[in-house]
């Protein structure tokens, strides 16, 4: 996923699960460990406050 045209397409075709530049450069591994956990954290904390998530907002670097 490079540009704001590609991500509405992916995520209009159905996926949610999507990675590219368009939200991240190439991390090293301990920041994309760090990345996960926040990104995971921030949709726990989601998911608890509402039954619906069928929007999905990824977390920017």
């Amino acid at each position: 996923m490079e540009t704001e045209v590609e991500n509405t397409n992916v995520r209009e075709a159905g996926c949610d699960l999507i990675q590219g530049y368009y939200y991240s450069y190439v991390l090293p591994q301990e920041e994309a460990e760090g990345y996960y956990i926040k990104y995971n954290r921030k949709r726990r904390e989601k998911d608890a406050s509402s039954k619906e998530t069928s929007e999905i907002d990824p977390v920017r670097v």
